[in-house]
């Protein structure tokens, strides 16, 4: 799996974004990117119901017969509320996966207040991030290998702090 969003559709073919509460959610966006012209946004800036959860999912994958696996993809997000703010209520970025087709999942990956930011300073306006503000995040899923299928998503819980934009997500097998 290469995503990079600069295909026509949203969500890509073989990809799903789940929405309880059908509000905001995971939308494409041009002319913000880490490559290319095209990037996924959750627009936590303009989300003022907090703790609602968003996936966006990838393809289910088969790690049959696969000795290794990674997922990396690029990161950009800041916050409103100063990161030294003791007791906030952060956005949450987290990458699950599942072996039960999305019935259950395990975190692989959670990060929110400074832990998340990929910016210097606060933003008090909707976050577009620089070229310099991305960072490219990986999890080795090794641990999976020979497992069968997987699913995995990225999960958004929103604090109404600042936006988040993933760009380049990309998983590779070694066999």
């Amino acid at each position: 799996v290469n995503e990079s969003f600069e295909g026509t559709t949203f969500p890509p073919q073989g990809w799903d974004i789940v929405n309880q509460d059908k509000l905001i959610t995971w939308q494409k966006v041009t002319g913000i990117a880490k490559t290319g012209n095209a990037s996924v946004l959750m627009n936590n800036f303009n989300y003022s119901v907090t703790d609602q959860v968003d996936y966006l999912r990838l393809p289910t994958i088969n790690l049959v017969d696969v000795d290794s696996a990674f997922l990396t993809f690029q990161v950009a997000a800041s916050t409103y509320t100063p990161t030294s703010t003791a007791g906030n209520n952060w956005d949450t970025l987290q990458v699950l996966i599942s072996q039960d087709c999305g019935i259950t999942y395990t975190s692989l990956y959670k990060k929110w207040g400074a832990t998340l930011v990929t910016t210097t300073v606060e933003h008090t306006d909707a976050f577009v991030p620089a070229s310099n503000e991305w960072r490219k995040d990986s999890i080795n899923l090794t641990s999976y290998s020979n497992s069968g299928k997987i699913l995995l998503a990225f999960k958004n819980t929103n604090g109404f702090e600042n936006n988040i934009y993933l760009d380049d997500i990309n998983f590779r097998t070694i066999t």
